[in-house]
């Protein structure tokens, strides 16, 4: 079966992560509920989940959000960054409290 997946890094003025940190940030960036909002219109039924937005949930938090993605019949993907940028514990974390069973990692900033 073929699912209909979207990721956010078409998506980084909208969303709000351009800039993420700066000066020329989206300042009303649609974060996560905009882009799981989106999700649905577009019927997604697979998301890349952007890691840090989960990073400073607690984890009842999160196993909420794979509970509502659930019952939305969306499977999480959780984006773990560039590889070289560090330790991808936080991307283990989402994945785990998730139920992810993959996580999209960049080997080069390029």
């Amino acid at each position: 079966m073929l699912r209909l997946g979207l990721n956010p890094y078409g998506l980084t003025y909208h969303l709000g992560l351009q800039g993420r940190g700066t000066p020329r940030h989206n300042p009303d960036g649609a974060g996560l509920e905009g882009f799981i909002a989106l999700a649905q219109e577009l019927g997604a039924r697979t998301l890349e989940i952007y890691e840090p937005w989960l990073t400073d949930l607690p984890d009842a938090e999160v196993v909420d959000l794979r509970r509502r993605l659930t019952a939305l019949d969306i499977v999480p993907v959780v984006s773990g960054g560039l590889l070289v940028a560090g330790p991808l514990d936080n991307a283990f974390r989402a994945a785990r409290l998730l139920e992810a069973t993959t996580i999209r990692i960049a080997l080069t900033p390029v």
